[in-house]
């Protein structure tokens, strides 16, 4: 019998596909693990279990789906915003606002359905977030103070326009030059959903052209509709002409679909009548459509208006501000950008190139550093798209090609977590996580699943905003359980990663779901557990488990003992099992022989408790060492601890590491001493 000593050192690849279990050839095997569940791959190589998440508030109506949405007006001013069925409401500091009677919930009015609310496009300037959906005008949420917020329409100023009328018969007149006017066409021209459209219309006074633009108030009929003349953009004349134009927008042509901020200008992708093309207001004014000046003159600063033009319909599905601006489309990927360098970007100077063919999903992407990261249009995988020096392209990779399984159900909704470790969260939905830690510069592009604590629970939004004190990102997520038989919707948010400055130190682990804490004198009875009513909990007092209670119909839980600082939610379980350990020394396989795995080491860091063992049977990890005093809890152990491990003879052996407590784990390594048969 041959004896090997396999050590893995580090698990950069994360999760692996079953299609890659044969694929010894490739070194991303002997990096990656079957099943990693609960755990975060951290950049140094190492595993750890993830920390719970705390409850901070139920949603106004648990029926009805909502989505959380960041705001971050600085690194000390970050919301989440609770969007749902014609509500917002606010949370800040880790807890929801307040009105300013110092006790009823904070909450404004706003005009989305429920069914519009994961199609929303939104982007932030300041204290301004502009939010785009084609259904609905696009509107401004405003905030002047914490519980002081403003929901308004957007009000575009001389624009974004149609293509001009092309029908010399079919003339236009308005009644007067300013103020409100009649407007007057020869043909059909006009339909009621005009009202609130805009027409630009063009008059020649003593040689000089003069654009005015108005906007239709009344539809009488379809020749005549009343309208009020803009400010700064009077009719040159009420003579008839046959040179104007109509509005892009309305409720008939539908409003933008997607926004984002690009070259000082705020761009727009999209809608049920022009699919394809993007407007851009005038440059560093956020309003202003106007696609040149009142005497026709076309500037540098002027708006833009174009039309992607391809051999298919491609639907605008989301834009990005990059070096260029990114453009995702159903079946392509474009880039928006300067014809010349040496320019600016304006009417007269842009290009359109197309420089990827994955198509995307209707979701906002997320963006690190210079690279887009996307859903594919089917939702199943995820992309990479950004500028490679080596190539002067863009190049877009697909991400989930090792882990085609992990988002095989669909990728919902996605957010960006750049402290402590650079993680891409996807919200599935089968309703588990998946994360993606990514760090191309290493060439990590790693998968975990997370599956949160409760039943049937089901994460449906995300978002990641600054923490309170500016140390790290905050995972925010709307969690759906069954709570004592009901549907619950909870808004949560993921807890900052344990770091114990000492062996000693377990009293601020937090491994819980949906949980709460409680620091002050002793105490035994536990109140205020209302959101969790009906449900086994598993508790860590003083740094030193308890046994899991059931909470009481008032909220309540009793304990065994006294604690001053105690952790109460939903137990959860991580799971870490290896791939098919094999040894490939290049030149002769061991995966047709017989195997055992007879020791089996682990290389622990801040660790307590835990199991390993394989997928038949799981031994307890027993950590209290001969000094340890019997009433205290064992310290946290770093370093490598050695089992026997006799799992019999298999083709395939694989290895298990779990922990089911409220207690930290964190794997660096693992060596296998494998016996193969002759």
């Amino acid at each position: 019998m041959q004896n090997l000593p396999i050590i893995q050192t580090n698990f950069t690849t994360g999760e692996m596909s079953p299609r890659m279990f044969g694929r010894v050839d490739v070194s991303k095997y002997y990096n990656g693990v079957e099943k990693l569940q609960n755990f975060l791959i951290m950049p140094q190589g190492g595993i750890k279990r993830r920390s719970g998440t705390r409850f901070v508030a139920e949603v106004k109506d648990s029926t009805k789906p909502v989505i959380v949405v960041p705001f971050q007006f600085s690194t000390t001013q970050a919301y989440i915003l609770e969007i749902g069925d014609g509500y917002m409401r606010v949370y800040m500091d880790e807890s929801q606002v307040l009105a300013s009677n110092g006790t009823d919930i904070y909450e404004i009015t706003t005009p989305w359905t429920g069914s519009q609310l994961f199609n929303l496009s939104f982007t932030q300037s300041a204290d301004v977030l502009f939010i785009a959906h084609g259904d609905v005008m696009v509107k401004k949420i405003s905030r002047t103070g914490h519980n002081d917020w403003n929901v308004s329409d957007y009000v575009p100023v001389d624009g974004p326009w149609l293509d001009p009328n092309s029908v010399t018969a079919n003339t236009m007149a308005p009644s007067g030059t300013t103020g409100t006017v009649t407007l007057t066409t020869i043909q059909d021209t006009f339909v009621s959903t005009d009202v609130g459209r805009l027409v630009r219309i063009m008059h020649t006074v003593s040689s000089n052209v003069v654009w005015g633009c108005a906007k239709i108030t009344a539809f009488t009929d379809t020749k005549h509709v009343t309208a009020v003349v803009q400010d700064g953009h009077p009719f040159g004349a009420t003579s008839a002409v046959s040179t104007w134009k109509l509005g892009a927008w309305g409720s008939a042509l539908g409003y933008p679909e997607v926004i984002a901020f690009h070259s000082e200008r705020l761009w727009f992708g999209g809608n049920r009548n022009r699919p394809q093309t993007v407007w851009s207001t005038q440059s560093n004014d956020f309003y202003n459509f106007g696609p040149s000046d009142i005497d026709g003159s076309v500037e540098a600063d002027s708006a833009i208006n174009y039309f992607i033009a391809t051999d298919q319909v491609n639907a605008i599905r989301w834009l990005m501000s990059i070096k260029a601006l990114a453009i995702g489309t159903t079946d392509a990927e474009f880039n928006l950008g300067p014809a010349s360098a040496a320019s600016p970007l304006s009417p007269d100077n842009i290009n359109v190139s197309r420089e990827s063919t994955y198509g995307s999903l209707r979701m906002r992407p997320v963006v690190i550093g210079s690279t887009v990261i996307f859903p594919q249009r089917s939702g199943k995988k995820l992309y990479e798209y950004g500028y490679d020096y080596t190539t002067d392209s863009y190049k877009g990779s697909d991400l989930t090609l090792f882990a085609e399984h992990v988002t095989r159900s669909g990728i919902k909704q996605m957010a960006y977590q750049q402290q402590p470790n650079t993680m891409v969260w996807c919200v599935l939905n089968s309703g588990d996580i998946a994360a993606l830690t990514y760090l191309p510069e290493q060439k990590v592009f790693a998968w975990g699943v997370h599956k949160l604590g409760g039943v049937n629970t089901k994460v449906e939004s995300i978002a990641s905003i600054i923490s309170p004190d500016g140390t790290h990102d905050q995972v925010w997520m709307v969690v759906n359980r069954t709570i004592n038989g009901q549907t619950k919707r909870y808004i949560e948010f993921l807890e900052e990663e344990f770091e114990p400055e000492v062996d000693a130190d377990k009293k601020n682990a937090f491994f819980l779901d949906s949980g709460l804490s409680y620091e002050g004198d002793p105490i035994i009875e536990i109140s205020g557990l209302n959101h969790l009513i009906g449900q086994e909990v598993a508790l860590l007092v003083d740094g030193a488990t308890h046994k899991n209670l059931t909470v009481g119909n008032d909220g309540k839980v009793i304990l065994d003992r006294k604690g001053s600082v105690i952790h109460i939610g939903l137990p959860y379980v991580s799971r870490m099992k290896s791939m098919p350990i094999e040894y490939n020394d290049g030149l002769i396989s061991q995966i047709p022989q017989q195997k055992r795995i007879y020791r089996y080491s682990i290389w622990f860091h801040n660790t307590l408790g835990g199991k390993y063992g394989n997928d038949d049977h799981l031994d307890i990890i027993y950590d209290r060492r001969a000094a340890d005093k019997m009433d205290n809890s064992p310290a946290l152990f770093s370093g490598i601890k050695t089992f026997s491990f006799d799992r019999g003879w298999d083709k395939l052996i694989q290895s298990v590491v779990e922990q089911e407590q409220p207690l930290p784990m964190t794997v660096l390594a693992t060596i296998c001493n494998v016996g193969i048969s002759q």
